[in-house]
């Protein structure tokens, strides 16, 4: 079953980062990404809270396509927690609470789902999950976390909203 981001921001001060030699960026700064899941014909308001700590090595890509798709933005916040999302979503293979589980191409969908609210092309975003399902998709990845920060995001706000 697919999922659908209805809308996606950033809630809180633009956050600070500091990016490491090796690229791998961490979060000075607490921000919460706000999205609206529409699963199996329910609305979810989902609020996560992203902790100062959390790093992450951007949006992986292969080198070859590093011109055209950037690892990370800074003009763009909404871009690079896109990512940040993702990671965080197969760290935790899809659990983003108890009662509320999605599965890999799900997680998938709300990677592209926010690529899309941050301004990246059907095409170019469709490539993206391409990319990842290519690059990142083994089973090596799901349920791993490599930078040990799935604990520095919670979820601090699951309410369905569709009134039902």
């Amino acid at each position: 079953m697919a999922v659908t981001v209805k809308r996606s921001f950033l809630q809180g001060d633009v956050p600070q980062f500091y990016v490491k030699d090796s690229g791998i960026v961490r979060l000075l700064t607490p921000i919460s990404v706000c999205l609206e899941l529409q699963k199996k014909s329910r609305v979810y308001a989902v609020e996560l809270l992203f902790g100062k700590g959390y790093e992450s090595d951007g949006l992986s890509r292969p080198d070859f396509i590093g011109g055209w798709i950037k690892r990370f933005d800074f003009d763009n916040m909404l871009y690079n927690f896109a990512g940040f999302v993702h990671d965080w979503l197969y760290s935790r293979k899809g659990v983003i609470e108890k009662d509320f589980v999605l599965n890999r191409s799900e997680c998938d969908d709300v990677f592209r789902g926010i690529l899309r609210d941050a301004g990246v092309s059907r095409f170019k975003a469709g490539v993206m999950d391409w990319c990842v399902g290519v690059f990142a998709g083994s089973s090596k990845h799901w349920g791993n976390d490599s930078f040990g920060c799935c604990d520095k995001v919670v979820c601090s706000k699951l309410i369905c909203i569709d009134g039902r």
